[in-house]
């Protein structure tokens, strides 16, 4: 081997090394952003997803940024909730970037265009086009998001004919966790009138 190999080699080791390092500490950032998430301390979250997806930059961190970002707007003055949007927006934008077959990250962008309003990337233009692709990523999961458009433009009829359909033909538990959640809340919605 030639001299200039060995150097190559002996500094690819530590890359590696460093890189392997960088990521248990992006899991650990995100276990404890998880964390924070379950005892509703918004900021640790961010906090710890941002770390997260400097040291490791993975689709599902972003997602959870996103959603930290999704909890914080809540509590957001008005003057700070289009900051927040963006930064919200910028997470899912990321998580599909990263992975366009993250079913999550595609859920969670169907729910931001749906509720976000035009002048922060919102739009139920945004929602559809989403969720179509949703669809043929995972068919069920694509058809409670077009259930959730419809609920959000008050055909409720239509949407729980959606719902119905994708529990009926939910593949897996969680699948059908979600629909049946959706369908119970807009059941109650459809009996009260709120």
């Amino acid at each position: 081997m030639t001299k200039q190999l060995i150097a190559v080699l002996l500094l690819a080791v530590p890359c590696a090394t460093f890189a392997q390092r960088d990521s248990i500490r992006a899991r650990e950032a995100y276990l404890e952003g998880m964390a924070a998430m379950h005892e509703k301390k918004t900021s640790v979250a961010i906090d710890a997803f941002d770390r997260a997806t400097k040291l490791d930059p993975r689709s599902e961190y972003f997602v959870w940024l996103g959603h930290a970002h999704t909890r914080d707007i809540s509590t957001a003055s008005f003057i700070r909730q289009p900051i927040v949007a963006r930064r919200i927006r910028a997470a899912y934008d990321k998580a599909v970037e990263l992975d366009s077959t993250n079913v999550d990250a595609a859920e969670a962008r169907v729910e931001y265009y749906a509720n976000a309003p035009g002048i922060v990337g919102g739009g139920m233009d945004k929602a559809r086009a989403e969720a179509a692709r949703l669809k043929k990523l995972h068919s069920e999961r694509g058809d409670i998001a077009l259930g959730f458009i419809e609920e959000r433009e008050g055909r409720l009829d239509a949407a729980e004919g959606m719902y119905k359909a994708a529990i009926q033909a939910a593949p897996d538990s969680a699948t059908r966790v979600i629909g049946e959640s959706r369908l119970r809340n807009l059941q109650r919605k459809m009996k009260t009138g709120k």
